[in-house]
């Protein structure tokens, strides 16, 4: 389960193990769609095989990212690496 924070981050529970991801300090311009990209990026991570704690903090960078940007942005998948 995971339940987002905003811009205090995320906090999930996965197999028994709780997790804390603070978000990163960005300027927001526009928050639309960050949860969007935060569900796709989180999918994403499950998809390719990555560790929980590297899908939860990915998928957090890829939202501040998101909600950096003017309106709806496109994230690069650089946003989805270490």
């Amino acid at each position: 389960m995971v339940v987002t924070l905003g811009k205090d981050g995320l906090v999930a529970e996965v197999n028994g193990t709780p997790f804390f991801v603070p978000a990163p300090k960005v300027r927001v311009r526009d928050a639309t769609g960050s949860g969007d990209v935060l569900t796709a990026a989180l999918i994403f991570g499950e998809l390719h095989g990555w560790t929980t704690d590297r899908t939860l903090r990915s998928a957090t960078w890829a939202a501040a990212w998101n909600a950096a940007r003017e309106a709806t942005a496109e994230v690069p998948r650089t946003c989805l690496r270490d």
